[in-house]
């Protein structure tokens, strides 16, 4: 039961900095995002 409580709470952390991630790229105008993706 615990494990699966942490496991969401790491999934939300990942979509969480995935958000911010893409957020960040995106201030490059997808010049650089062909080469990250």
């Amino acid at each position: 039961m615990t494990v699966k409580i942490r496991t969401k709470g790491l999934i939300q952390n990942v979509n969480n900095y995935h958000r911010r991630l893409k957020g960040w790229i995106q201030r490059f105008n997808g010049v650089a995002t062909k080469y990250l993706a």
